[in-house]
């Protein structure tokens, strides 16, 4: 990864019970950019960029080493935690070797405490060759 650049842009949001959960990859991105503002999800965008840019560093260089340039595209992953930080779904777009690398790593993950259940996080990666 010597001559990769990897931003990290992480944002949360959060999924009311009232709420049908969404069916949909742009549904759940819709709502963790929507709830991203509220004080909560600043905390928890805090703690994921930490946790993601310690636990997951390794899982970056092990996904993008040897990987053709048409590979190391921007994705999002999104990413659904249950109340007690438990990675409960998640999904990428698009769907490159690299995204679905790095959607493997984090599937069965333990991230912060959110403040409820039901949390979709966006973890908007970018890649640059």
């Amino acid at each position: 990864m010597s001559n990769m650049m990897i931003i990290l842009v992480v944002m949360v949001g959060s999924l009311s019970m009232a709420v049908t959960p969404p069916e949909t990859f742009e549904q759940a991105l819709q709502l963790a950019k929507a709830n991203v503002s509220t004080p909560e999800g600043k905390t928890l965008d805090h703690n994921v960029a930490s946790w993601f840019g310690q636990r997951h560093a390794e899982t970056m260089n092990r996904c993008t080493a040897g990987v053709d340039d048409s590979e190391l595209v921007s994705f999002d992953l999104l990413v659904k935690l249950g109340a007690d930080g438990r990675v409960l779904k998640a999904a990428v777009r698009p769907e490159t070797k690299v995204a679905t690398c790095v959607l493997r790593a984090v599937e069965h993950d333990v991230v912060s405490r959110p403040p409820r259940a039901d949390y979709w996080v966006r973890i908007a990666m970018s890649l640059k060759p």
